[in-house]
């Protein structure tokens, strides 16, 4: 990028760039101010105050490997793979327990419950916003849903990105919360649920009632990044954090449980008794109640 070399337009920003960055990570003093208060402070040499997160830590990287590397995402030049991936995770199961009369472990039986489980608020949508509100740029992150701290180690400079811990990896904030659900996204109802129990089920049976979990909380996304260059060594933590689409609700699952019945046992299909008899009715043969 040496302008008496590259004639490419823009060539002379980017020597300008790369050479900034260079003297930043050649002296101690400027490199300890970048890691501290980014860019501005190596500009201003400011002291004092420190900020434990960068609002924009990622430019460095993206002067020495390109734009591509800006947010973690793509494949650089060198063969070092960064990767983003978006998931939604599923609302908790819950667990029901049903006891039921031997005649209906027989015969079959319809049960109904009340059960207490959390839904997506009607009102906001699962988004936690109050209707008509507008979302605000996180200003820890700078909109880019994660941080980066930056320590000095003896065998360099340690550099560690997590999830942002104001907005959750949204990159932005609520500016008024929901008021039926408090800003949550879910609120916690109770409902009335049959369950249709089949014939010839025994004690330890579960069953399973799909969607009648816990809603989903909001979606959560993995960012996960692999940097090796100049003296940096990035360390991805891997965390679950706020997305925009909730995941599928979870299941409830009902475990039975069968009252037993004095002098009859269950043998799969088949009812087994002991009846004592005298003798007589041995011989002649007799009808037991």
């Amino acid at each position: 990028y040496h302008p008496d070399v590259n004639k490419e337009p823009g060539a002379t920003e980017k020597f300008k760039e790369i050479s900034a960055a260079y003297e930043v990570l050649s002296d101690d003093k400027k490199r300890a101010l970048y890691d501290q208060y980014g860019e501005a402070g190596v500009k201003s040499a400011v002291g004092g105050q420190s900020s434990a997160y960068a609002t924009n830590p990622f430019d460095l990287f993206e002067t020495f490997f390109g734009p591509s590397m800006g947010g973690f995402s793509g494949m650089d030049q060198t063969g070092f793979g960064t990767g983003r991936r978006s998931t939604v995770s599923k609302g908790d199961d819950i667990r029901y327990d049903i006891t039921l009369e031997f005649s209906e472990a027989i015969f079959g039986a319809e049960k109904e419950f009340e059960l207490s489980h959390l839904e997506t608020c009607e009102v906001c949508l699962g988004t936690g916003a109050k209707v008509g509100s507008k979302m605000r740029i996180c200003s820890t992150c700078g909109g880019r849903g994660q941080v980066m701290r930056t320590e000095q180690t003896p065998f360099g400079l340690f550099s560690q990105v997590s999830v942002c811990p104001n907005c959750g990896g949204d990159g932005e904030v609520i500016s008024e919360n929901c008021r039926k659900c408090s800003g949550k996204g879910r609120i916690r109802v109770k409902k009335n649920i049959k369950v249709k129990v089949p014939p010839g089920v025994s004690a330890g049976s579960i069953l399973r009632v799909a969607g009648e979990g816990d809603a989903g909380p909001k979606g959560s996304r993995i960012k996960e990044a692999v940097i090796l260059g100049l003296r940096y060594f990035l360390v991805v933590e891997y965390r679950k954090c706020s997305g925009f689409n909730r995941g599928p609700p979870g299941d409830l699952y009902a475990y039975l449980d069968v009252q037993e019945v004095p002098g009859i046992q269950r043998d799969g299909i088949n009812l087994l008794s002991t009846v004592s008899i005298s003798y007589l009715d041995a011989i002649l043969g007799s009808v037991v109640k």
